[in-house]
C-alpha cells in the first residue's frame, strides 16, 4: 500500500507539473491580456475536469476586478461583470488575496448549461493572481464535482506562472502605451519645431524688411536732412537779398529825397529867376 500510495503520489506529481508545462506553453508569446486568458481558461478548465471559468483582471484606477475572459460561462443573475473589492466571492478573493472554495453554491450565484438543460454546479474555487504582492486579477472554476486538494495545490501552482504572464503582458501594454505616448510626443515635438522653424523664418522674414524699411528709412532722412540745409541756404542767401534789396530800396529813397529836394529847389530857383526877369522887363520899359 505505501508503495502503490508513493506511486500515486508521484503520478499525480508528474501529471501536475504536465499540466503547469502545458499552461505556460499555452501562455508563450507577445499574447494581450484577452489572448492570455482565452488561452489560460482554455486549457485549465478541462484539465482540471470543470466546466466553466472566468478570468477577472484586476483594474487598478478603477480597483475593481472585470471579466477579461470566461469559458463556457453564461450571464450570471443579479450579478455583474465586474466587482469591486470584497464583493461577491470574486471581489471577496481579490481583497483577502487567499484562495475560496465553495462547495455549497447558491442556485442563484451560477449554472451551467449542457445539452440536458442547467444545473447549479457542486463546487467553485476562486484563486487570486498575486505578482509581488500586487493583485493582478482572479481565476474563478466552477465544476460538478468537488475539487480535492490536489486540484487546489496545481491551480495554486499554475496561477503563479499566470501572474507572471498577467505581470508581462500588463508591462507590454504599459509599454506600447509609453511608446505610442513617446510617438506622439515626439511627432507634437516636431510639429511645434517646424511651427518654430516657419515662425523663425517670418520673423527673419520680417527682420529683412526691417532692416530694408529701416535702410531705406535712414536714406529718406539723409536726402530730407540734405534738402533741410540746401533749404537753410536758401533761406538764407533769400534773407541776404532780402537785406541787400532793403539796403538798397533805403539808398533809393534817400537818393529820391535828395533828387526831390533838389527838384524843389531848382524850382524856387526858376520861380525866384522868373521873377527877377519880369522885374527886368519892367525896368526895360521904363528907362
Amino acid at each position: 500500500d505505501t508503495l502503490k500510495t508513493r506511486r500515486d503520489e508521484d503520478r499525480r506529481e508528474e501529471q501536475k507539473k504536465q499540466h503547469i508545462a502545458e499552461l505556460n506553453n499555452r501562455m508563450r508569446g507577445d499574447l494581450t491580456m484577452q489572448q492570455l486568458g482565452t488561452n489560460m481558461l482554455t486549457y485549465l478548465v478541462p484539465a482540471m475536469n470543470a466546466q466553466v471559468g472566468a478570468f477577472y483582471a484586476f483594474d487598478r484606477d478603477s480597483e475593481e476586478l472585470k471579466l477579461n475572459s470566461s469559458y463556457a460561462m453564461q450571464r450570471r443573475r443579479n450579478l455583474s461583470n465586474s466587482f469591486a473589492l470584497g464583493e461577491s466571492l470574486v471581489g471577496q478573493c481579490g481583497l483577502e488575496k487567499k484562495q475560496i472554495l465553495l462547495e455549497q453554491v447558491p442556485e442563484d450565484y451560477l449554472s451551467i448549461a449542457s445539452a440536458s438543460g442547467a444545473a447549479v454546479p457542486r463546487s467553485i474555487i476562486v484563486t487570486p493572481i498575486v505578482h509581488d504582492d500586487e493583485l493582478k486579477g482572479v481565476l474563478e472554476i466552477a465544476a460538478f464535482r468537488v475539487f480535492d486538494q490536489d486540484d487546489m495545490e496545481m491551480l495554486e501552482e499554475g496561477v503563479r506562472s499566470v501572474a507572471v504572464a498577467v505581470h508581462t503582458a500588463e508591462s507590454r501594454v504599459r509599454l506600447a502605451e509609453m511608446l505610442m505616448q513617446t510617438q506622439q510626443q515626439a511627432e507634437a515635438l516636431e510639429a511645434q519645431k517646424e511651427e518654430m522653424r516657419r515662425v523663425n523664418e517670418d520673423l527673419e522674414q520680417q527682420a529683412m524688411e526691417l532692416a530694408g524699411s529701416e535702410s531705406r528709412l535712414q536714406q529718406q532722412q539723409e536726402e530730407l536732412r540734405a534738402i533741410n540745409e540746401e533749404l537753410e541756404a536758401q533761406t538764407q542767401a533769400l534773407r541776404a537779398s532780402e537785406e541787400s534789396l532793403q539796403a538798397q530800396q533805403e539808398e533809393l529813397r534817400v537818393t529820391n529825397e535828395e533828387l526831390e529836394a533838389q527838384a524843389k529847389l531848382l524850382s524856387e530857383q526858376k520861380a525866384e529867376m522868373s521873377q527877377k526877369n519880369k522885374e527886368l522887363e519892367i525896368l526895360k520899359h521904363e528907362l
